[in-house]
């Protein structure tokens, strides 16, 4: 079975998991599905907005520790994030691959008031294979 590492970091607040490589496409489309329910409840088209409001209100809640099904669906949601983010496209195979040291890590930090950044790296290795022959 390959897997890899999934994290995220906010203020304090972190998760880590394993990942079955096999289970992305059917864990991106399941987010997909809750963030499109969610979308429409409020009014909000935005997926990407509604779920990163998502994650911060769970991870500063502390809710994905203390709710199992919260924190599947914050890993969820974090995989989705990732899958459907600039290094996506890139990082996916890398993902699906999976391997004992590949890490997929989501930095989270508050910039000003209710704005976040979200940065998404993966570890050194992987980095270094994505990165294009003649481009540091």
């Amino acid at each position: 079975m390959k897997t890899f590492w999934l994290s995220a970091n906010l203020e304090g607040a972190s998760l880590q998991t394993l990942v079955k490589s096999d289970m992305i496409d059917d864990l991106v489309s399941g987010w997909n599905e809750a963030a499109e329910k969610v979308s429409e409840k409020n009014g909000d088209p935005d997926l990407r907005g509604v779920t990163k409001d998502f994650i911060i209100s769970a991870l500063k809640k502390g809710a994905h520790r203390t709710d199992q099904d919260v924190g599947y669906l914050v890993a969820q949601a974090l995989l989705w994030f990732a899958v459907k983010g600039e290094m996506g496209e890139r990082l996916l195979p890398f993902m699906r691959e999976g391997g004992p040291n590949m890490k997929v890590h989501t930095d989270i930090t508050c910039l000003e008031g209710n704005f976040y950044n979200f940065r998404t790296t993966a570890d050194e290795k992987t980095s270094a294979a994505m990165t294009p022959l003649g481009l540091v």
